[in-house]
């Protein structure tokens, strides 16, 4: 391979060294001997800088261009029967290595890494060959389907997936200027790859030479001003002492006018998955012997009448070739837009009682601001409620009730919510004082010859005091017994606003062992929110005495 700076360089595949030749002479040392494994070294260049891919090792190492030492380096996902197609980038510090089946690797020998990863086609039906950058593009043939797939390099996926051939072959692709040729060398067919995936088949010689023989000599004089000019590709004569087979028309006779070419379609436009219809039109009496069609997504028909469906939404560069009795190919392209399905949408709408937000998941609500959005039908969305510092949030109205997380999900039309914020009450950060009076040591029968009678349980009262005003009280209880009891009683008050005077009671399971532990926890919650807690843990269990 031949650098910017003229310096000839070879892997050698029997050794794996890597050697190179300036200016016409061989350096005076090889060049990193043993570079790559025996027969198993790769070499591109990329941004004019040699590119060692070693598939053994599973590495590519760039060399430097002046002296041959090793540089940046990057590890590859091979698997041991990968067959490997690489090329370098020609303005950056990248390799693109294509997989015969049917995996790109974009990798950054700058980053160290491959970046980008690729399928392209079905595994085992697929073949690549070396890939080719142009035009912020990369062209990959498939010599498996006589296809290109074009990728984007700035965020890599696949543009388009145009036939050039209408079966497999290992074809060329060359790029020159920016613009990609494809070439098959076993047959006459060769033409230009655009990135949108349009294809523009390209004569490779004279009509009437099919075999590449050049015209005669002295060609015949330029038709008359009212005789339309010739369409074939000119080609330079050969000299005067070559021989030359007779030309297929007589001297002076135009070649035939090519027919005009029109794609009729059913509609202006489609959406993903509807069927279109396609017609060529063919100008005068002309008719093809052959229509193949390119759908710019990779799929292809041929006849003069056809349907097709796709199944991305984009613009599509339609592409129709056909052939006519003289042999000559002709092409027409119209770009087609097709868009996505429209999906049903609904409404979800927050409406905010008092000072606090409310959020939506996926995104979409952020109320205050946007208390208002639409979301596919069907999708489920979570909301959260966050009061502001001087409010609580007291509950949801609508499809959530209550103050805990909401879920809902959106139907055609309107869905509405309502959020409610109270106020805190201000000053008031003291909680409620809990005593509760004393209590008496109960007992219980053990066992049938006890005389007990069944047991009366528990009973307890509470006084809570607040000057802001009690709430709420509750107590919960934990009995240890080999059948253990727990329980919540709200007490009922005997005494409003400040002061609060609690009764509750439970009952005491007849199986409690004597000595059973009894734990009692008495809540209370002013109206400012705070609440205290007092535990009560001297409760005494015993049994009753026996009669003889």
């Amino acid at each position: 391979m031949l650098d910017g700076a003229g310096r000839l360089w070879v892997l050698d595949a029997a050794t794996g060294d890597l050697v190179w030749i300036d200016h016409g002479e061989r350096a005076t040392r090889r060049t990193r001997q043993n570079a790559a494994t025996a027969g198993a070294g790769q070499l591109v260049l990329a941004d004019g800088a040699p590119v060692v891919i070693d598939t053994a090792r599973r590495r590519a190492v760039l060399f430097d261009g002046r002296t041959g030492e090793p540089g940046a380096s990057l590890g590859l996902d091979l698997r041991a029967d990968d067959q490997l197609r690489a090329s370098g980038s020609p303005h950056s510090r990248r390799i693109y290595v294509a997989t015969a089946s049917g995996v790109l690797d974009i990798c950054d020998l700058a980053a160290r890494r491959c970046t980008d990863v690729l399928t392209l086609g079905a595994s085992g039906r697929s073949d690549l060959g070396v890939p080719v950058e142009a035009g912020g593009a990369l062209f990959v043939p498939d010599y498996a389907t006589g296809t290109v797939w074009v990728v984007d390099l700035k965020q890599p996926r696949v543009l388009a997936h145009p036939r050039v051939l209408d079966q497999p072959a290992r074809f060329q692709l060359l790029a020159h200027d920016g613009i990609v040729f494809f070439n098959d060398p076993d047959s006459e067919h060769a033409g230009v790859v655009r990135v949108d995936g349009g294809v523009q088949p390209v004569a490779k010689y004279e009509l009437g030479h099919p075999t590449g023989d050049q015209p005669p000599a002295n060609p015949p004089a330029a038709p008359p001003p009212s005789t339309p000019p010739s369409r074939s590709v000119p080609v330079p004569p050969t000299p005067a002492t070559s021989p030359s087979p007779a030309p297929s028309k007589a001297p002076g006779a135009p070649l035939a006018e090519r027919p005009a070419l029109r794609i009729s379609v059913s509609q202006s436009s489609a959406l993903v998955g509807q069927e279109v219809t396609l017609t060529l039109v063919v100008s005068g009496d002309a008719r093809p012997t052959g229509v193949r069609w390119s759908f710019g997504d990779g799929q292809g028909a041929v006849g003069v009448l056809t349907t097709h469906r796709w199944t991305a939404p984009q613009t599509y560069q339609i592409t129709v070739q056909a052939t006519f009795s003289s042999g000559q190919p002709t092409t027409a392209s119209v770009p087609f837009v097709v868009t996505a399905v429209p999906v049903a949408m609904g409404t979800l709408r927050i409406v905010l009682n008092g000072v606090g937000t409310v959020a939506s998941r996926p995104t979409g609500i952020s109320c205050p601001g946007t208390c208002s959005t639409t979301f596919p039908v069907g999708t489920v969305v979570a909301l959260t409620a966050a009061p502001a510092p001087t409010a609580q949030f007291t509950g949801w109205a609508g499809p959530c009730t209550g103050t805990g997380a909401c879920q809902v999900t959106v139907a055609p039309g309107v869905t509405q919510l309502d959020a409610t914020f109270a106020p805190l009450p201000t000053g008031d950060v003291t909680p409620p004082k809990i005593s509760v009076r004393p209590h008496t040591t109960v007992f219980h029968p053990s066992n049938f010859d006890k005389v007990c009678g069944t047991p009366t349980g528990v009973g307890l009262i509470a006084d809570v005091a607040d000057a802001g005003g009690v709430a709420s009280v509750w107590f919960d209880y934990r009995i240890a017994t080999p059948s253990p009891l727990t329980g919540t009683v709200q007490m009922t008050p005997n005494g409003p606003g400040a002061y609060f005077g609690g009764l509750g009671s439970f009952p005491v399971n007849g199986n409690t062992a004597a000595g059973g532990a009894v734990t009692v926890d008495f809540h209370a919650k002013d109206r400012a929110g705070n609440e205290a807690v007092v535990t009560v843990t001297d409760i005494i269990l015993k049994d009753c005495p026996q009669i003889r």
